[in-house]
């Protein structure tokens, strides 16, 4: 099965594009899109409900292929292959291509004015959704995202180079992950702050090393303060990843390391990584803003399969630290039991007409 992914350029869109199509088995080509000149892209958004790609004339059908994506643009795709795209801007030439080799599309994340009736199937985060779901709508508890195989290598390949040696295992690794302000969390500097020194003293007390990052989302103010934490406290901090001037991403290689994760409370993909790399990560709330509930619901999600727990911010959260180390990781395959994902690709492949099985085996990069 020939397949394709159409990309927007955003990591994250990306990420759980190409993990979806690992998942059903497919080794897929990454088609590099541009955006529709001027208003053509909002717009053909906008009319897509009455002129979706389908009913659009040949030339324009070319048109579009040919503008969004240049000379990647594939002339000959297989018989009906397979095109998952990711977000807003790409659904329309997700669409176009579908449509011009009668494929079968697959798009992740509700895409703005695109109505999911025009593709095969539409997988969706379950914390988005509302009432009730459309046939060919699937619905994910957590994001998906490379998880081992090269994503994987290429971290820890980093991380080693950075530090000039391989990390040995005779002390444990606490792994804290900083993210940022967001639409719907502030980040208050004292409140991270406070955690974070509590992380120091635990990892003190129980002979571990911290792995740090934050990311380009994290307030100067708590990044600076974080940076001089570090360097008073350079037997505990093992390793540190400034993510507002710094583009290399650490996660992934953290994550295989640590033994215990804690993750801020803005990101819905940092503690989803977390969880799909057998973690049970400790997440710490933030101050809500906006009148969104949509991260509660996640959250909520977690904290009643114990796929992650909550720490109680300004309080001691000791035992909770102790109880999160003392949880065997688990496999990948466990894993994807607990979000159902088993089900889930039974039912996408059965909406796409596939047979593939999909790989739930549990490897590591490590």
């Amino acid at each position: 099965m020939e397949t394709f992914v159409v990309s927007d350029g955003k990591k994250g869109h990306l990420n759980q594009s190409l993990a979806f199509a690992e998942l059903l088995g497919s080794n897929p080509r990454v088609l590099q899109m541009r955006p529709l000149p001027g208003t053509r892209e909002p717009l053909s958004r906008l009319f897509s409900p009455v002129f979706p790609p389908k009913k659009y004339p040949r030339g324009w059908l070319s048109w579009v292929l040919e503008t969004s994506f240049g000379a990647a643009e594939p002339t000959d795709c297989g018989e009906r292959p397979l095109v998952i795209s990711a977000g807003t801007t790409s659904a329309i030439p997700a669409l176009a291509l579908a449509a011009r080799n009668g494929g079968r599309a697959l798009h992740i994340l509700k895409p703005t004015f695109v109505p999911p009736r025009l593709f095969d199937v539409v997988v969706l985060p379950q914390h988005d959704v509302a009432g009730e779901v459309p046939r060919n709508v699937l619905t994910l508890p957590v994001a998906l995202g490379p998880i081992g195989g090269r994503s994987l290598e290429e971290s820890l390949s980093e991380m080693r180079r950075r530090i000039g040696r391989t990390l040995e295992p005779e002390r444990g690794f606490i792994a804290v992950l900083v993210g940022g302000d967001s639409a719907h969390r502030r980040m208050l500097p004292e409140l991270v702050l406070s955690e974070v020194n509590s992380v120091v003293s635990f990892a003190r007390e129980r002979s571990l090393r911290i792995l740090l990052t934050t990311s380009r989302r994290t307030p100067a103010e708590v990044e600076d303060a974080l940076i001089e934490l570090s360097a008073r406290e350079t037997g505990l901090f093992c390793f540190c990843v400034w993510g507002r001037s710094d583009g290399y991403n650490p996660v992934p290689a953290f994550l295989e390391l640590a033994d215990g994760v804690m993750v801020t409370e803005d990101s819905v993909s940092m503690a989803s990584e977390a969880i799909l790399a057998g973690h049970h990560p400790l997440i710490l709330p933030l101050e809500p803003i906006g009148g969104s509930h949509k991260l509660e619901r996640f959250h909520q999600y977690l904290y009643e399969r114990k796929l992650a727990l909550p720490l109680r911010a300004g309080e001691d959260n000791r035992l909770l630290w102790e109880s999160a180390l003392a949880l065997e990781r688990r496999d990948r395959e466990a894993v994807y039991n607990a979000i159902g994902l088993p089900e889930l690709l039974r039912q996408a492949r059965e909406m796409l007409g596939l047979e593939v099985v999909p790989r739930l085996g549990h490897t590591t990069g490590a």
